[in-house]
């Protein structure tokens, strides 16, 4: 069986881009002030407009000139009043922002002590604030996905592409979605695009391999757990997926050598030691697969897949006895599962009377 690495890189609050159009209004208009004010103070001399005396002056007066024009005037009172509207503009929208940053960043902490609720109203909150936080939304669809909840993930995801179209994050974290809802063709253009993306992006090798073993593509994703290996020779996740790759291609040595390595990495992991006894029974080393579905079981005693492996491998070894035994365990683990097994055990039992 493969396994999965995180969807995405759950990040925190990363800098923020502030409106930068009020920005570009605010030096804008500091410019186009002054230049419409000296326009105004020559324009006497231009348009023949009448000097007047301070005591004279009245508001359609222009840089200490009559003007017979009053649109000149408003003109330059609206350029001269552009700056503090944008100041104040943009000091709204920082403060936005901010505000939203602050959201973003406690919803990370919030998910980190394993708070997902409360993960999640931050996060919307935080989009509440500032609807074009595309970091915001990333890390609520993380959450949604963690939560099993799909359908609001894949909205976010989506949001997040709209908002980010560069964000391999996003384009990944909807690949793991697609993945769950057995869309395995999509899965793998999304796991593409983000190694488009960003070549370096080992979260996808393996996520795109397993894509790709699921869709009958067991050499591509063989290909893709050896470049994941590449990127990071101490993946537990892309040796024990390739292991298993191997299996499916029935070369049980290889298999066995890549079980070996995720083992070594990481040996509390159950599934590695349940994928090499089934590699060494596939070869015919009966003792040996037990011993591994044994220390699997001994390392995590709720893995229901080595009970079933064991149970299977006891009956063809005519151990029915210990082979129940673990099918009652297995039954109280999984039931689907051990459904399963029960249809083959009782077809063994019975070639075994027949016999």
């Amino acid at each position: 069986m493969s396994t999965r690495t995180e969807c995405v890189a759950f990040d925190s609050v990363q800098p923020h881009a502030i409106n930068a159009l009020g920005l570009l209004g605010l030096v804008v208009g500091l410019i186009v002030a002054p230049a419409r004010s000296q326009s105004g103070s020559s324009s006497y001399v231009s348009t023949g407009c009448t000097q007047m005396r301070e005591s004279e002056a009245s508001p359609n007066v222009v840089g200490g000139c009559w003007s017979h024009r009053p649109e000149v005037a408003v003109l330059t009172h609206l350029c001269l009043a552009l700056p503090l509207a944008c100041l104040l503009a943009f000091t709204a929208t920082a403060q936005t922002s901010k505000a939203a940053g602050s959201y973003c960043q406690r919803g990370f902490e919030e998910f980190n002590k394993g708070d997902l609720e409360a993960a999640i109203a931050d996060f919307t909150t935080a989009v509440t604030f500032d609807p074009s936080y595309g970091r915001a939304y990333l890390n609520r669809a993380v959450v949604w996905y963690r939560k099993g909840r799909l359908a609001e993930a894949l909205a976010d995801f989506n949001k997040t592409i709209d908002l980010q179209p560069r964000s391999a994050d996003a384009y990944s974290g909807r690949g793991n979605v697609y993945l769950d809802l057995g869309e395995y063709a999509t899965a793998v253009a999304d796991f593409s695009r983000a190694i488009d993306i960003n070549p370096g992006h080992l979260s996808a090798y393996i996520n795109r391999g397993i894509a790709r073993q699921e869709n009958s593509q067991t050499d591509e994703a063989i290909t893709d757990y050896s470049k994941a290996i590449q990127l990071s020779p101490g993946s537990v996740e892309a040796f024990h997926n390739r292991g298993a790759a191997w299996l499916e291609k029935a070369e049980p040595e290889r298999a066995i050598s890549d079980f070996n390595r995720a083992i070594a990495l990481a040996p509390g992991r159950a599934a590695s030691y349940t994928g090499r006894g089934k590699a060494r029974e596939a070869r015919g080393d009966i003792d040996g697969a037990l011993a591994d579905y044994t220390k699997a079981i001994e390392v995590e005693p709720s893995y229901a897949l080595a009970y079933a492996h064991r149970s299977s491998t006891f009956a063809d070894a005519g151990k029915y006895v210990e082979a129940t035994k673990d099918f009652q365990t297995c039954l109280k683990l999984n039931r689907a599962l051990a459904e399963f097994l029960k249809d083959r055990l009782s077809v063994r039992q019975k070639a075994q009377k027949g016999s």
